[in-house]
């Protein structure tokens, strides 16, 4: 049995004596769902032929696990399961194999070469989940598209691919870090507010900015070196996903983490 997923297409299929099945599937649909859509029509044709022993081989681990899970919330995998245990009562003795891959096995390398020139369009409707899984994957790639021509913004050099942050620091340094990421502190941003001109660096006159008390500022060079072990480096290696274990160390230190 295999699944296949191309730039435009998705397709099933499976092998048994002498006999390929396979079918085309909708474009939303992941490789997941196209394997599980593989079993399901081999075990459908194990009832139509009656046949009373049966393995099915796939090289998909995560398919196998969801099939011996006691809970799933996918509709494919428990269509499948009830077809499942509907063969075992009429008598039929199936199992499941997992293969390393399908080089070798005559079966499994036909299925994968039928499962990627698939015609024959299957009508199933789709799984609300892949559905949802799709339009999600859609908007993260606008989403991503738009942020690449972003190369201004403050934040895109620290994260310049879109993910989730890591949170496992306390509530008083995940704030403070948000502000440092986004360029935006008490310290270089209250002048706004206050209608004054912007702050400058009482140790060489230069605009107070997130960067340059991070990384430009020669008057605690020594005591950036003390702390982040490196005279090279940027601000995404210091607020990038995983921020510096010293970096509040070193904020203490030289007096301005209170006004972050």
């Amino acid at each position: 049995m295999d699944g296949s997923k191309s730039l435009n297409h998705v397709r099933c299929s499976f092998f048994t004596n002498g006999h390929i099945v396979s079918y085309k599937l909708h474009s939303l649909t992941p490789v997941f769902s196209s394997e599980i859509t593989a079993v399901y029509f081999a075990l459908k044709y194990i009832d139509v032929h009656d046949i009373r022993k049966s393995i099915l081989y796939t090289i998909s681990m995560s398919l196998l696990e969801s099939l011996r899970s006691s809970s799933t919330r996918n509709s494919l995998i428990k269509e499948v399961k009830d077809f499942y245990r509907h063969l075992l009562s009429k008598g039929a003795r199936i199992l499941f194999s997992w293969v390393l891959s399908h080089v070798g096995i005559t079966g499994n390398e036909l299925a994968d070469k039928s499962a990627k020139s698939a015609t024959e369009f299957l009508t199933r409707p789709i799984v609300y989940a892949d559905v949802r899984s799709a339009v999600n994957q859609w908007c993260h790639c606008q989403w991503q598209e738009k942020w690449n021509m972003e190369t201004n913004n403050k934040l895109h050099v620290i994260k310049p691919v879109l993910s989730h942050w890591v949170t496992k620091l306390n509530r008083r340094c995940d704030v403070a870090l948000t502000r440092l990421r986004i360029g935006h502190t008490r310290r270089e941003h209250k002048y706004l507010l206050l209608a004054e001109s912007p702050p400058t660096c009482s140790h060489c006159g230069d605009i107070l900015t997130v960067k340059h008390i991070l990384t430009d500022c020669v008057a605690v060079n020594r005591r950036r070196l003390r702390y982040f072990r490196s005279s090279s480096f940027d601000l995404s290696f210091l607020l990038g996903q995983i921020p510096h274990f010293n970096l509040f160390m070193y904020l203490k230190d030289i007096g301005v983490f209170r006004d972050i």
